[in-house]
């Protein structure tokens, strides 16, 4: 099952980790989150005046739905992106290089160049896995790794 692999691959890592609300189709993370927010460790973004603001959760009960039907952090435990040590991002669509299609409104191309000490891995499906390459901007940044289930 991809919940128990994903909790195999992430659940020792130290420090904060930058998680996501799973959302539609995307790869299921709660089991994870649920860990994490355990430890203490879980980090999860917030849209706020067009960014991704981040947020430390310890009680995935605290989290509030958003106008775009996404949960979302509390802004009451904020954190500094730099201070995160690991990133697992999502994406509709990943390439070879690393690239990725989001939604399209740039939230995480404008947070990853801030992540200058975590590791960034693209969390999905292998059916996202385009043969195609994505076609980039220059604010588009590749991650460091693919973690395709």
């Amino acid at each position: 099952m991809a919940s128990e692999q994903i909790i195999q691959m992430f659940e020792d890592q130290e420090g904060p980790i930058l998680s996501f609300a799973s959302f539609g189709d995307e790869i299921d993370l709660w089991p994870l989150n649920r860990k994490l927010a355990e430890k203490n460790q879980l980090v999860l973004p917030r849209v706020e005046q067009g960014h991704l603001a981040l947020y430390v959760i310890e009680d995935l009960n605290h989290l509030i739905l958003s106008s775009w039907g996404i949960l979302e952090p509390p802004k009451d435990k904020p954190i500094a992106p730099e201070k995160i040590s690991l990133a697992l991002i999502p994406g509709l669509g990943f390439d070879l290089r690393k690239h990725r299609i989001g939604y399209g409104k740039g939230y995480y191309d404008r947070l990853l160049p801030k992540l200058i000490h975590a590791k960034k891995i693209g969390l999905g499906y292998q059916q996202q896995l385009l043969d195609a390459l994505i076609p980039t901007d220059p604010e588009d940044h590749s991650l460091d790794e693919l973690s395709l289930l």
